[in-house]
C-alpha cells in the first residue's frame, strides 16, 4: 500500500485548501459537525480517486452530493451545527497540502488516537 501511495504522491502537485461555511447532522442529540472545503475540493477529489485506483479499492461509490470536508466535532450539539452553518470561520482557515499521510485510528473510550504509519510528499512539478 505504501508503494501505491508513493506513486500517486509523486504524480500530483501540492495544492492549497481553504475551509468555508459548515454544517452538520444531528440524530437523537448525537451529531457530527463539519466545515466545507471551498478551495481545493477538486484536488482532494482527484487525490482520493487516484489513491483508490492505485490500491485497488472498490468500496463502492460515494453517496450522491458528498463533498470534501473537514469533520470538526463528533457528538456535536445542535447549537454548534447551527453556528457553523451561519458563519464561515474568521479569519479563514487555509493551508498548503504538501503530503499524503497514512494513519491508523485507535478507537478508545476517551476518543480516537491517530498513529502516523507512512508519509509521502506531493512532488509533481505541475502548477497547482
Amino acid at each position: 500500500m505504501c508503494d501505491a501511495i508513493d506513486r500517486v504522491a509523486r504524480s500530483l502537485p501540492a495544492f492549497d485548501v481553504t475551509l468555508g461555511s459548515g454544517g452538520g447532522r444531528s440524530r437523537r442529540g448525537d451529531g457530527v459537525a463539519w466545515l466545507d472545503v471551498d478551495r481545493g475540493a477538486a484536488e482532494i477529489t482527484r487525490l482520493a480517486a487516484s489513491l483508490e485506483d492505485a490500491i485497488g479499492w472498490r468500496g463502492g461509490s460515494r453517496p450522491s452530493g458528498q463533498r470534501p470536508h473537514l469533520t470538526v466535532a463528533r457528538r456535536a450539539s445542535p447549537e454548534l451545527i447551527e453556528a457553523l452553518s451561519r458563519t464561515p470561520p474568521q479569519p479563514p482557515i487555509a493551508w498548503r497540502v504538501a503530503e499524503v499521510v497514512l494513519f491508523c485510528s485507535h478507537l478508545r473510550r476517551t476518543g480516537a488516537a491517530y498513529e502516523r504509519l507512512h508519509e509521502s510528499p506531493l512532488t509533481s512539478t505541475i502548477d497547482a
